[in-house]
């Protein structure tokens, strides 16, 4: 009996072991479009949307939904764009990004921190992330997060 127990114990954990091992929890590296030489994005670029952000897959998608000066070579097979428009309460000070695989819901999150001055300006501003390619049957939640 013990034995029988203590192989149950064993193929548990090394079940548990597998699972844990096909997807890590953790931050994926990102890109910014002031990577390929755009500046001041998120006063300089505007983004057509009709909900919080538009996941951008191809240059023809970025071609009719971004405006501004930059013109930046994407490698759209490498990478999709995350881009949308925020109101701020007032002036933007900086804006942080992070893109984490949250296994335990089997999805990518993207977190866009605005971090706020003492201006009182209220921008309406642009945020954008490169992230890595997506699958067709891939999604991203996009958390926006205001810092004063």
């Amino acid at each position: 009996m013990k034995k029988i127990c203590w192989v149950l114990g064993v193929a548990f954990l090394v079940l548990s072991c597998g699972e844990d091992n096909a997807c890590m929890t953790g931050e994926v590296s990102i890109k910014n479009l002031e990577d390929l030489g755009c500046f001041n994005t998120p006063f300089q670029m505007t983004v057509s949307a009709d909900k919080e952000f538009e996941l951008i897959r191809s240059q023809e998608d970025f071609d009719l939904r971004i405006g501004g000066s930059c013109s930046p070579e994407v490698d759209w097979t490498s990478y999709d764009l995350v881009a949308g428009m925020k109101g701020l309460t007032n002036g933007l000070a900086s804006i942080n990004k992070s893109l984490v695989m949250d296994c335990h819901n089997n999805r990518l999150v993207l977190r866009i921190t605005f971090n706020l001055n003492a201006t009182t300006i209220a921008p309406i501003v642009s945020f954008h992330a490169l992230i890595p390619k997506l699958r067709a049957d891939e999604s991203i939640f996009v958390e926006l997060i205001v810092k004063s």
